[in-house]
């Protein structure tokens, strides 16, 4: 797809000239979308804008509104203006914005995860029915949280790291016992811009409400925090294929100086991903729908191998599988439960935003028993 993406507090006049000098083709609550060629030219069709046809897409986001639930609008609006349905797609919209937002890209990206953060952990702890990406994810992730297990965690499959990164966030204020209250522009939900260079202090609306978002958010009473395990978290690993994600996680961790977490490009079906070692609890949400099926029994016996103590498998409870998302499989309440029964452990099924499995190491189980578990299955 070839998309220009404008952003209205950086392209006012293009945005303008486009308004006076071209036609809106389709146009949503936060999309106008404008085709390049002429009407009626071979390349283009109006009606979907589909073929070889050059589209500009101007938004109406806010630096403020700059977080995962792009992902929701593109999804929802963006691409059924486009006639599409495909995962790239998906993925080239949603970073599109993400960049146009600002002239620095390590700014933009930074803001996107200041926000999303922000946001996830108000509605972890102020929970609202709302049907975008952020609350039922911040849902998911409280509940993810008050499963853990242990002082080790490895997070598969994990995306931009939301998980990892809010777990240590919350493991942080515990540490540095300042819960209650924080001065404004430190910790982790704080946006310190000026280390990207220039000056972003002139006022925006958009960034003015991003830092009062996040002084919100990082104000929170010490007893509405979301819950975190009772035992400290002292490793955090999060993993994932696409270097991309790993390298925006990890710059994130590193500039907010969260330094129990780290993340690592790594396959769950590769030999390789063994070197991470074992974790008191594995997490990996909403990732094995992804996964053709016959993939579903090896990656969860690769992950159960990286298992202690808790294995935590989170997937959408879809009728088909959404292939916006890359989905590939869909599953239920007994295919899951069948699954956990494979890997001979005590199992737990749960319905909270999408079906849950939770595989517990019997009592008495050690790892020499995991491994011929895992040597049978496999057999």
């Amino acid at each position: 797809m070839n998309a220009l993406v404008l952003a209205p507090n950086r392209h006012q006049i293009l945005i303008e000239c486009l308004a006076q000098r071209a036609t809106v083709c389709a146009s949503s609550a936060h999309f106008r979308l404008y085709a390049l060629e002429q009407p009626g030219t071979p390349e283009t069709n109006p009606a979907t804008h589909s073929g070889s046809s050059e589209v500009v897409i101007v938004h109406n986001f806010a630096a403020a509104e700059i977080d995962n639930n792009i992902g929701y609008y593109v999804a929802n609006e963006l691409l059924p203006l486009l006639d599409s349905n495909q995962q790239a797609d998906f993925e080239h919209l949603v970073g599109a914005i993400v960049r146009s937002i600002h002239g620095n890209e390590q700014y933009a990206w930074h803001l996107f995860y200041a926000n999303s953060l922000a946001a996830l952990q108000q509605a972890m702890v102020q929970p609202e029915a709302v049907p975008d990406f952020i609350w039922p994810f911040g849902a998911i992730y409280e509940r993810a949280m008050s499963l853990v297990r242990g002082e080790t965690l490895l997070d598969a499959g994990t995306c931009f790291g939301f998980f990892p990164l809010l777990l240590a966030e919350s493991e942080t204020r515990m540490r540095r016992g300042d819960e209650a209250t924080r001065p404004e522009g430190e910790g982790p939900c704080s946006n310190d811009f000026s280390r990207y260079g220039g000056d972003e202090t002139r006022g925006r609306r958009g960034d003015e409400a991003t830092r009062r978002r996040g002084k919100e958010a990082s104000r929170i009473p010490a007893s509405s925090h979301p819950r975190i395990p009772a035992s400290r978290i002292r490793r955090i690993v999060g993993c994932d294929l696409d270097p991309a994600l790993i390298k925006l996680a990890g710059t994130y961790a590193a500039r907010q100086e969260l330094d129990q977490v780290s993340f690592v490009v790594t396959d769950i079906l590769a030999e390789d991903f063994a070197r991470l070692g074992t974790f008191d609890t594995v997490t990996c949400m909403h990732v094995l729908e992804h996964l053709p099926s016959e993939q579903t029994v090896p990656a969860l016996t690769s992950l159960w191998q990286r298992t202690r103590q808790r294995l935590i498998i989170g997937v959408p409870l879809e009728a088909t599988p959404d292939p916006r998302f890359g989905h590939m499989q869909v599953f239920d309440r007994e295919r899951l439960l069948e699954l956990g029964r494979g890997m001979d452990a005590d199992c737990q099924y749960f319905e909270f935003h999408g079906g849950w499995l939770v595989l517990n190491v019997k009592r008495g189980s050690g790892e020499a028993f995991k491994r011929s578990s895992v040597r049978a299955l496999k057999l």
